[in-house]
């Protein structure tokens, strides 16, 4: 398995095709690129506008000396430079959490991790919760998963295999760990380019092992997990059958932009 990122962040996999060859197929996050983000572009006037008030006396001088392209450049920058910085943490944290999946036995401080450090509590929160205190446990991490009918692949975050019943069955939910950096948990909710992220996961027909293809565990749900600076919000994903008809559209869309 190879997975490709283009400079523009488009991403593709080339996967095995089940007949001793390889297909190419596009990613996830890259087929819902084609579905509109409002709320990022409210974001990104907020940070423009935020960085301007936090550096008025730095902008008014390049201005008093003319230089207004620079002071240009210099607003119109903060929101990526914003979004880097959030983009650093938000795989320091998916980092470490897929150590700690893989390593049960390995723990972490918090405190020693900087800006992830809220980020990485809120995890443990979750799993203090959802592992050892209801049973579960967690049967993969970062895996590369694959729809060849429907022509495309992803990386789903994790399985989580949890009790349920007396006497107990256990059912496998996928989970899609988020970030919510500078928002509390109450403040969190799902956006919906997320909710059909993770419906496309839970469709998924195989996960890529090395060169071969082996069947998706039978899902029972999906969730996003919000790992916010306070606490975490799970939000369940509550109809994937529709989701993932509305993805399968946005997949469409994509390939007719080209």
């Amino acid at each position: 398995m190879t997975k490709t990122t283009k400079a523009d962040g488009t991403r593709t996999y080339e996967i095995p095709d089940g007949n001793g060859g390889t297909v190419t197929l596009p990613s996830v996050t890259t087929i819902l690129r084609a579905v509109a983000k409002p709320a990022l572009i409210t974001w990104a006037a907020n940070q423009v506008a935020q960085y301007a008030i936090d550096h008025h006396e730095e902008v008014a001088i390049l201005l008093s000396t003319n230089e207004r392209a620079a002071a240009y450049d210099l607003l119109k920058g903060a929101a990526r430079r914003d979004r880097d910085s959030a983009a650093d943490v938000g795989t320091q944290t998916h980092d470490l959490i897929e150590q700690m999946i893989l390593d049960p036995d390995l723990t972490i401080d918090p405190d020693t991790y900087g800006p992830a450090g809220p980020y990485l509590r809120s995890w443990l929160a979750f799993t203090e919760r959802y592992v050892g205190g209801a049973g579960g446990e967690f049967v993969m991490s970062e895996a590369t998963v694959a729809n060849l009918s429907d022509g495309w692949a992803g990386t789903l975050d994790a399985l989580l295999r949890v009790p349920r019943g007396d006497p107990p069955r256990f059912e496998v939910g996928a989970l899609d760990w988020k970030t919510r950096q500078g928002k509390k948990a109450a403040e969190c909710r799902a956006y919906e380019s997320e909710v059909l992220q993770v419906s496309a996961y839970m469709h998924a027909e195989f996960v890529v092992v090395g060169d071969r293809l082996e069947p998706m565990p039978e899902l029972k749900g999906g969730s996003i997990v919000m790992l916010a600076s306070d606490d975490y919000r799970v939000e369940r994903i509550a109809d994937a059958g529709v989701a993932y008809e509305a993805f399968l559209a946005a997949k469409e869309l994509w390939g007719w932009l080209g």
